[in-house]
C-alpha cells in the first residue's frame, strides 16, 4: 500500500510509541492483539483481535485496559476505535461511547447531510474533512443502523459507515 495509511506509516507510529503495541501470547501463539497509534491528542486503536479458542475469557477487556493506562500514563485524552457490526455492547461495558461516521470521497457533506434528512434525520453531531479529501458527517446514532448504511453504501453509492467508539481518559 502506498500513501498515508502504508506500511512504513505502522511501522513509524509504532516506532514512536512501541508501548501502545500490546499482546498475549501462549508459548509460540500469539492469540490477542491491540494495536493503537498517536493520532492528534487521542490513541486510535487500528487492530483489535483475540483468537476464535481465547474469546470469552476476559482479554481483550484485559487489553484494553492496558492500553488506556498506557495512553493517560502518555499524557493522551482519550481512545478512538472504529468496530465491526455486532462489537458495539461490548464497547459500551468497556465505557465507550459510539457515533456514526459516513465518509465519502465522492459526495460533499452538504449531500451526505441532505440524505440524512430524507432518511432518518439522525441528529447530526460533526461535519467535516478529513485528510483534504473525504467528506464525514457524524450522526448521533451509537448502534449500526443497517437499513441506514445500506441506504448511503448501495443507494447513493460511494460511501463508508460504520460506528466508531471514543472514550475519554
Amino acid at each position: 500500500m502506498i500513501g498515508k495509511y502504508s506500511r512504513n506509516f505502522w511501522i513509524g507510529e509504532w516506532k514512536k510509541n512501541p508501548e501502545l503495541i500490546l499482546y498475549a501470547k501462549d508459548g509460540d501463539v500469539y492469540y490477542g492483539i491491540c494495536l493503537g497509534w498517536a493520532d492528534g491528542n487521542c490513541i486510535t486503536v487500528s487492530g483489535d483481535r483475540v483468537l476464535d479458542g481465547y474469546k470469552n475469557k476476559g482479554l481483550l477487556e484485559a487489553l484494553y485496559v492496558e492500553i488506556e493506562k498506557r495512553a493517560k500514563r502518555l499524557g493522551y485524552q482519550g481512545i478512538v476505535n472504529g468496530i465491526l457490526e455486532g462489537e458495539d455492547e461490548f464497547y459500551a461495558k468497556m465505557g465507550y461511547i459510539g457515533k456514526t461516521l459516513i465518509q465519502s470521497e465522492k459526495h460533499t457533506v452538504e449531500e451526505l447531510l441532505q440524505f440524512n434528512e430524507q432518511y432518518n434525520n439522525y441528529e447530526v453531531t460533526g461535519t467535516g474533512m478529513y485528510d483534504g479529501y473525504i467528506n464525514q458527517i457524524w450522526l448521533n446514532v451509537s448502534l449500526l443502523d443497517k437499513g441506514l448504511k445500506k441506504r448511503y453504501e448501495e443507494e447513493i453509492g460511494d460511501c463508508w459507515v460504520q460506528v466508531i467508539v471514543s472514550k475519554e481518559l
